[in-house]
């Protein structure tokens, strides 16, 4: 049924389907028929989000490599209406063919209407979740053109800024939501995700800590409402600079000596570059980017709202609330998140980039027991956030904050 309405919504709001879908069902047959001599798909690039545009199409052409030794296959892709990045589409049309809209949509709405998978192409079946770790293993995924290169470190170099000294900041900020996700003149409300939003406040002890040790710390993000009042020619809010462009965010991703991330769209982009990640913040608890040795993490604490007792992991589950994207869904159960400290991220910032200069994540008896605890009681009863590869590290200082709740 709703398939039904989601096809039905589909038309009404894109007229040229009601001639376009009967013409297409036409070739569907002939499509099914043929695909043992030549497999076609059908589908589209995740466009309209930054870190599906990245990730969910990185993740389709590793999958597609490997579906290309053992059979033949063409897909055809298209662009849906909103781009998010110009230079993502630039790179990404240096790898795949794109067609028109009209054209590819039809064959997309009716093989997804009947769950034919086979004949689906240009998102991953883990969409941005790189929990089997591929993305290391599969360098040169996306690149720059030598113009490109160029151009970037021609701007860097008349900003003063040191592209060997780069961390970027990248805090979710739901003014973003407002400004970009309008559908019909109307607001489309994501404010079930606040709950993933940080105090930017909590960040400025870091950012001071790195400036102090001479790094550049540049903030991504559009339409920030939250601005940091830090004043020091180090600290830069890209999208309110001069030389801020499509083409410089992706640039930086790609060369940044590592990115402070709350969790959210950006950080795909230095991720599939295999730079080094400071998640912070991190909801919900099954949430968490285990596959990569790059990275560290710290995350948001779950407390009963009513006997304010904080809850350990196999409480967490047991109140389903592992895999909750739901503020309001908080609120029913009675969850009251605590979200980290400015003190937290300050000692997590310091000890990542002291094990990062080190060029190594110590391995505790701390780590493996939290490792343990989280594979036996979060991710063996996740459905959605699936974990196969156990590199990340947690904070010591944060790990010895919460010894109490990994059982």
């Amino acid at each position: 049924m709703n398939k039904i309405i989601r096809v039905y919504k589909a038309i009404k709001q894109e007229k040229y389907l009601i001639i376009l879908l009967p013409i297409a069902l036409l070739f569907v047959p002939i499509i099914i028929l043929t695909k043992n001599l030549i497999l076609l798909r059908f589908g589209l690039i995740h466009s309209d989000r930054i870190g599906h545009f990245v990730t969910d199409t990185a993740l389709y052409l590793i999958d597609k490599k490997k579906i290309a030794k053992q059979r033949k296959l063409f897909d055809f892709l298209y662009f849906p209406n909103k781009i998010s990045n110009q230079q993502l589409e630039k790179m990404w049309r240096r790898k795949v063919s794109i067609f028109s809209v009209y054209l590819i949509r039809p064959f997309w709405l009716i093989f997804s209407f009947f769950n034919l998978r086979e004949h689906l192409a240009g998102i991953s079946e883990t969409r941005c979740r790189d929990f089997k770790n591929l993305l290391p293993k599969n360098k040169n995924i996306i690149t720059f053109t030598p113009e490109e290169i160029a151009y970037c470190k021609n701007i860097l170099k008349i900003n003063k800024i040191d592209e060997k000294k780069i961390v970027l900041v990248i805090l979710r900020d739901s003014n973003f939501l407002k400004k970009t996700m309008l559908i019909k003149g109307k607001m489309h409300l994501f404010n079930y995700h606040n709950f993933r939003d940080p105090n930017v406040n909590t960040y400025k002890k870091a950012i001071k800590y790195l400036i102090k040790n001479n790094y550049h710390v540049i903030r991504m993000g559009k339409y920030l409402q939250k601005k940091l009042p830090i004043n020091n020619k180090k600290y830069i809010e890209l999208f309110n600079c001069k030389f801020h462009s499509d083409l410089l965010e992706i640039y930086l991703g790609s060369i940044c000596k590592f990115c402070i991330s709350s969790s959210v769209g950006y950080d795909e982009v230095p991720k599939i570059f295999n730079r080094p990640i400071l998640y912070t913040n991190v909801c919900p608890i099954s949430d968490i980017q285990a596959n990569s040795k790059n990275f560290m993490i710290i995350f948001q604490r779950y407390f009963d709202a009513l006997s304010k007792k904080e809850l350990t992991f196999s409480e967490i589950v047991k109140k389903n609330c592992h895999e909750i994207y739901d503020s309001f869904e908080f609120k029913k159960k009675r969850i009251f998140l605590k979200k980290n400290t400015s003190e937290e991220i300050y000692q997590a910032t310091k000890e990542f980039l002291n094990n990062f200069n080190k060029k190594s994540f110590k391995k505790t008896k701390l780590q493996d027991f939290f490792w343990t605890s989280f594979k036996k009681e979060v991710a063996n009863k996740s459905t959605y956030c699936k974990h196969e590869v156990f590199n990340a590290k947690i904070s010591e200082f944060f790990l010895k904050k919460i010894i109490k709740i990994i059982k």
